[in-house]
């Protein structure tokens, strides 16, 4: 039996998995998720923020399917706020997303694979009949990727091309997207491309009367408190009244049929907090002395309002009158403001999505604009109380933790850059280094080395990369304090790549050595230093390390594809056809790289396939028409097939191009070509 000190009610965040014994009140929809999820390639989850659809899929539906023991992943995120540096040459969403479902694969091997290759590399698991049973994925807070912020909004498409493939490729997979219902509206669209005809959607709506009691007394089943005859029943009657105002201040009372879930958890752990230790019955005299509704509600508004105005710099008193100027019609009744391009009612419109973050405000499409109002008729109440000027603007706010932690800001940070706020990403980061600069001890130091780490992300993403390679290095220092060599070659790994971009190949290999150093079975970092060794003209080194990546992992796509090439620039020619050949079954898009096509048409000329060559030639330069490397490959397939005049000119163009440029020793040989021809 649970103490009365352990409070039953979860508040303001989502049920887990973990809290299954102590959610109740949606076992319908629970049952109807499970079954639609279980029949349709595709299950789109929708409705208000604060619903309760994760909490519905981490402790409703997912307890069921697996009391069947089906295949089911870990609930999935494609947010990119990652404390870790983010592979430069990934799609973060997908990094992201198979880096949630699969928390203890390796972040090299899975910063090489699509949705589907992760897919496909999963072991596979049959029913007794031998036929594959489904695997369930599921990606909650979907808005996230629809709602891109602009550093990653370029790899939105092409993520959901990707789900678009798993789905219509891995016929056993069962994938459920759960989304706020403002941004369904950008998904819907897309529902045919992600699963064809096999979809159905859900929408989750506010609990009733009497699934809002459930949720109110079945908590308490597990502990030594429990309710009073009529009191439950008195505290929903409460959660479902809704008090407004007229333009004479006369109040009126109006009892609905539906209760927000957000709302019993923010009132019950309240109560809950409130009520002496050694109380057994809840009374209704405990309900009017620590579970009044709407002093609940206020003081919950009035921590939002506050946080916000905090994050962003403006002051309190402005924020709230401008909610009740804007939200509060004259009658007493919710208003709305419309979403321009850079403000919403007079306020930047950074400010209303916090709001809505913080389940202050809700936002709603309308005809392809996007308007806010109140999340709730019962927030009228506490937004006219918080505007009162005569309300001590601390009196609705109950003493919080005695100190938030580094990790505290940190998790905030993480939050914020998810959603592409990097000024308040940068403040709580700032924070959190700030309160772990003193302290001690393993914790305090494993969240400075993150912290650090993530403000080198958010350096790269606004295009600061000197700052980026100091925070990372900071960063290093720190987890080599703690003796985690795993990420420390994480963060020398993502220092090359700055110092690669800047064609400071020296210092890049020296990082990447050291990074090998620290962690020699991981095949990403060698193969980038390979990659490095082979930039400044260093073949052989090049492809003694690419055979040891292979001889370990002898399907990597990756290598095989570096080797192919440069055995094609030594002139290996039967070997580096090989080598693309495998590459482009294990991994058919290795083809859309001009460098690939144009390697294999190199490949191609040297064992006297010259019309292959040609086709395979003229294939890669016309994807790639700015491509050194494989104009520079077109150039000496021209240069075999005796076509000097070509050669020439497919060279020059070598030498200026820029998306990429040459590596070093090959503009050397370029130039070289241009001399003699």
């Amino acid at each position: 039996m649970t103490s009365v000190r352990e409070n039953p009610y979860v508040g303001l965040r989502a049920f887990a998995g973990s809290d299954r014994d102590v959610f109740f009140g949606r076992g319908r929809e629970s049952r109807e998720l499970s079954d639609l999820w279980r029949s349709n390639r595709l299950v789109v989850l929708y409705g208000p923020s604060g619903i309760g659809k994760s909490s519905l899929l981490h402790a409703g539906t997912m307890p069921l399917l697996e009391d069947d023991h089906l295949d089911i992943l870990p609930t999935g995120r494609a947010s990119p706020g990652t404390p870790f540096p983010t592979p430069s040459h990934h799609n973060p969403y997908t990094f992201c997303l198979l880096s949630s479902w699969s928390p203890a694969d390796s972040p090299g091997r899975l910063s090489e694979l699509t949705v589907s290759q992760f897919l496909r590399s999963r072991p596979r698991r049959t029913d007794r009949y031998g036929d594959d049973i489904p695997v369930f994925a599921a990606i909650d807070q979907f808005e996230e990727v629809l709602n891109s912020p602009s550093p990653w909004r370029k790899h939105r498409e092409a993520f959901l091309d990707q789900l678009g493939d798993a789905t219509k490729e891995i016929p056993n997979l069962r994938l459920l997207v759960s989304i706020r219902e403002d941004a369904i509206a950008e998904l819907l669209p897309r529902e045919a491309d992600l699963a064809g005809h096999s979809r159905a959607r859900l929408r989750l709506s506010p609990l009733s009367v009497d699934a809002a009691l459930s949720a109110v007394t079945g908590p308490l089943a597990g502990t030594a408190r429990r309710f009073a005859p009529q009191v439950a029943e008195q505290l929903v009657r409460d959660l479902s009244t809704v008090h407004a105002f007229n333009v004479l201040g006369e109040r009126r009372s109006i009892e609905l049929d539906s209760v927000e879930p957000w709302q019993i958890q923010i009132v019950c752990a309240q109560l809950w907090d409130a009520l002496p230790a050694d109380t057994e019955e809840i009374t209704l005299a405990h309900i009017d002395e620590y579970g009044d509704v709407a002093k609940a509600l206020t003081s919950f508004c009035a921590r939002m309002v506050k946080a916000v105005a905090d994050d962003h710099g403006i002051p309190e008193e402005v924020l709230r009158k401008w909610l009740y100027d804007r939200f509060v019609t004259e009658h007493g009744t919710r208003g709305t403001a419309y979403e321009g391009l850079s403000e919403t009612g007079g306020m930047p419109n950074e400010i209303a999505q916090a709001l809505e973050r913080r389940r202050v405000l809700r936002a709603e499409e309308r005809a392809g604009s996007r308007w806010y109002e109140l999340q709730h008729d019962r927030l009228i109440e506490a937004v006219k109380i918080l505007h009162d000027s005569s309300i001590d603007p601390d009196a609705h706010v109950p003493a919080g933790p005695t100190a938030l932690s580094g990790a505290d800001f940190l998790k905030a940070a993480e939050s914020a850059l998810a959603t592409g706020e990097f000024m308040p990403a940068e403040k709580y980061a700032l924070e959190a280094l700030r309160r772990t600069s003193d302290a001690g001890g393993a914790n305090a130091t494993r969240t400075r080395a993150e912290t650090l780490s993530l403000l080198g992300n958010l350096a790269l993403y606004q295009n600061q990369p000197d700052a980026a390679l100091a925070r990372f290095r900071q960063a290093a220092q720190n987890f080599e304090a703690l003796q985690l060599p795993s990420a420390v070659a994480r963060l020398l790994s993502a220092v090359a790549k700055i110092l690669i971009e800047r064609q400071q190949f020296g210092p890049a290999i020296d990082e990447l050595q050291a990074a090998v150093a620290r962690l020699p079975s991981e095949p990403s970092i060698k193969r980038e230093l390979a990659n490095a060794l082979w930039a400044i003209g260093q073949l052989n080194p090049a492809i003694a390390i690419f055979n040891s990546v292979l001889t370990v992992t002898p399907d990597d796509p990756a290598a095989l594809v570096s080797r192919g090439r440069i055995r094609a620039e030594r002139e290996d020619a039967a070997a580096a056809l090989e080598d693309l050949l495998r590459a482009a079954e294990l991994n058919p898009m290795v083809l859309a790289d001009p460098a690939v096509r144009a390697a294999r048409a190199l490949a191609l000329a040297g064992v006297g396939r010259l019309d292959e060559a040609a086709i395979e030639a003229r294939i890669a330069t016309s994807m790639g028409p700015n491509h050194g490397p494989a104009l520079l490959a077109a150039a000496q397939v021209a240069k075999r097939m005796g076509d000097q005049e070509q050669s020439y000119e497919l060279a020059r163009r070598a030498t200026d191009a820029s998306s990429p440029q040459l590596f070093p020793h090959e503009f050397v040989r370029a130039r070289t070509m241009l001399f003699n021809l």
